[in-house]
């Protein structure tokens, strides 16, 4: 296998979905759930959005990209520069040649080769002698060297490179997780078209946060390309008072955007150490909250009330993820009632574009003299769920107020569901199926950028079916729609999700109506390996496979920020329907602790090579635990995690169907 076809494995596939082919236009409705939680999700944070500092992205590395040139009939070459510290260091060249290829890093005056052979790790003493192989995953090289301090120089000379471009990931730390990092996240959560684009970089050691030795870091470049493939520098790079830098983009463009960040921060000896960290950004253009909003009962459920939001720079038919927390005010005194939220869509109330919410009166108790006021309003992108704009406090029209009254009539404890509403959603043009009447499954879904699906069909029972669109990548909207119009063909069904399928998995049952709904008795979702909180590599290693052409395409909805801000809008009602599993490696000590060479640098233990343990459970869920000896896809240094037949046989036989 090429370093290539390796790479997309490790650094893309199943860390979520795919892409599918939709029609835009003539889109269908699709019936969408009202949601409601309770003033417990609005007081613990659960469906608060976070702050950018809670979701950084770092690296512990410093990575390389350059292209090939001819350097002789039969070979062509690429060059890297840096700087080195001094002491251990591993280098890993991607986009080289598997086997036909040799290299050589220079360190002031003195050569070292780095000979292209069988052996797929080579060790170099400090005499820069000796080899020996310690055997790791396919197509992957890893020098380890102890190397003096000084400008360091690599260059590859390689028949037939994988690709026209390569990248050499430089590890000062020889795999070491307690060394320092460069760490960088958003200045604001709500980024869009036209405005100015600004994160914080700071240096971390240790998972301690704050300035090393009196700063944070020293950026040397930032770059930002957009979707279009323009790469601009940023306007400006200035330090803050807390040590920190602020790197700045002047004007925005609408959609994906991938930052990179090249600096130096101090390690605990006050040396300088070279890295590099990719952010990547959704950048929305959109729609925006107006300043009105009406309160009204349905006038077939007198219980039902809906809440109308005015928008701006939004059409009819548009669909939007809205929410807001519900307060009861009384003079200066005010407390939570709850939260409301789901997709909506843009219709025409009296020639003004609205989004309507709503929720049922007895999920609340506003006391006589209280008044309902709307905080925390919100409205995201309906795939991606970028922010697009927030609103600190709408107070409603008090002439609806009145709508708001006390019921005694019982209320079902699954309301938090609320009433069915629609919304235009595109759908996956596919082929017809000819389903059993009346059936009953258990969906096998697979993730993002999957090249087949990884669950061994034999180790489940016959009425499960394995869902494929395969080699795509889709934001978890579009995974669950497209899940479920192909899952249509059964009556019910629950989900067995690996990686991104288990967040297209909650997704579907959070804010559609589906055969999940009508599933049981047993689990309606478990996952393994799933990002619900995101993995470092949708930026970090992302953003270094576009730079060398093998990659599915960037997903924002599993970086660290696309996935605080998607969970935001998941209420612990439908998050308690989820069992996680987690996997990560065995540690053999000094040949290696890692699922992956290079991944493992910009991961924390324990993880999968793909997603960290602590980022495959959520608040709410049903956390079925860690379990040692398994990676997240096959060509790692363990077993595929869907191979586990002892977890495999209790997914069967709790799931739902």
């Amino acid at each position: 296998m090429r370093v290539g076809n390796t790479f997309i494995l490790v650094v893309t596939c199943a860390i979520a979905l795919c892409a599918a082919a939709v029609r835009a236009a003539d889109a269908p409705r699709m019936s969408v759930k009202r949601l409601f939680a309770p003033a417990a999700d609005v007081e613990q944070g659960v469906v608060a959005l976070p702050s950018p500092e809670a979701t950084p992205t770092r690296s512990r590395a410093a990575v390389f990209t350059a292209s090939f040139a001819p350097a002789t009939e039969r070979a062509r070459v690429v060059r890297f520069e840096f700087v080195h510290a001094g002491g251990a260091l591993r280098l890993i060249p991607l986009g080289v040649d598997a086997c036909r290829w040799r290299g050589r890093l220079s360190v002031g005056v003195q050569a070292i080769p780095l000979q292209g052979s069988d052996a797929l790790v080579a060790r170099i003493t400090e005499e820069f002698a000796s080899q020996a192989a310690f055997g790791i995953e396919d197509a992957t090289r890893a020098f380890e060297l102890d190397a003096p301090a000084g400008d360091c120089v690599v260059e590859f000379w390689s028949e037939v490179p994988a690709g026209p471009g390569a990248a050499l990931v430089v590890d000062d730390g020889a795999g070491e997780k307690d060394g320092p990092a460069l760490v960088a996240h958003l200045a604001s959560r709500v980024n869009r078209a036209g405005c100015a684009l600004e994160f914080v970089v700071r240096g971390e050691l240790a998972g301690r946060r704050g300035p090393l030795g009196g700063r944070a870091a020293e950026v040397t470049a930032a770059t930002v390309s957009w979707r279009d493939g323009v790469v601009e520098r940023a306007q400006l790079v200035r330090g803050a008072k807390d040590g920190s830098v602020r790197v700045t983009f002047a004007r925005a463009r609408a959609g994906d955007a991938i930052v990179r960040i090249d600096g130096f921060v101090l390690d605990a000896r006050g040396a300088s150490r070279q890295r590099s960290v990719f952010v990547l950004a959704r950048i929305a253009d959109g729609a925006m909250i107006g300043g009105g909003s009406v309160v009204h009962a349905d006038r077939v459920k007198p219980d039902w009330i809906h809440c109308d939001f005015s928008v701006t720079r939004a059409s009819a038919g548009e669909t939007v993820f809205a929410a807001a927390e519900l307060w009861a005010v009384a003079g200066r005194k005010s407390r939570v009632l709850g939260w409301i939220g789901g997709l909506a869509e843009v219709t025409l109330e009296g020639g003004v574009p609205t989004v309507r919410l709503g929720f049922d009166r007895r999920q609340i108790d506003l006391a006589k003299g209280e008044a309902l006021v709307f905080r925390g309003i919100r409205l995201q992108e309906r795939d991606g769920f970028a922010p697009l704009d927030v609103r600190a406090e709408i107070v409603p029209d008090a002439r609806a107020l009145s709508a708001v009254a006390a019921s005694t009539a019982p209320l079902d404890p699954s309301a938090w569901g609320g009433e069915p509403g629609l919304a235009t959603v595109a759908v996956p043009e596919i082929s017809s199926f000819v389903p059993p009447v009346g059936a009953h499954a258990l969906v096998l879904a697979h993730g993002y950028c999957a090249s087949s699906n990884p669950w061994p069909l034999a180790q489940f029972a016959s009425d499960a079916w394995p869902y494929e669109y395969l080699s795509q990548t889709l934001s978890n909207d579009a995974f669950a729609v497209d899940l479920a119009t192909r899952a249509a063909q059964f009556k019910s069904y629950g989900i067995v999700g690996h990686s991104q399928g288990g967040c297209a998995a909650l997704h579907l049952k959070t804010f559609y109506w589906s055969g999940l709904d009508w599933a049981g008795p047993g689990r309606l979702m478990q996952c393994v390996g799933s990002p619900l909180e995101g993995t470092p590599l949708a930026g970090n290693l992302a953003a270094l496979g576009a730079a060398l052409g093998i990659q599915c395409g960037s997903n924002y909805d599993i970086t660290p920020d696309g996935a605080a801000v998607w969970l935001a809008g998941i209420p612990t009602a439908a998050r308690a329907k989820l069992h996680t599993y987690t996997t990560t490696f065995r540690n053999v000590p000094i040949i290696y602790d890692y699922c992956n060479i290079v991944t493992d640098l910009f991961l924390s233990d324990p993880e999968d090579g793909v997603v960290e343990h602590a980022a495959g459970h959520i608040v709410g869920a049903q956390d079925m635990g860690l379990t040692v000896g398994w990676c997240h896809v096959s060509g790692m240094r363990d077993p595929a995690q869907t191979g586990d037949s002892a977890r495999n046989a209790v997914l069967n036989a709790q799931g739902a169907r």
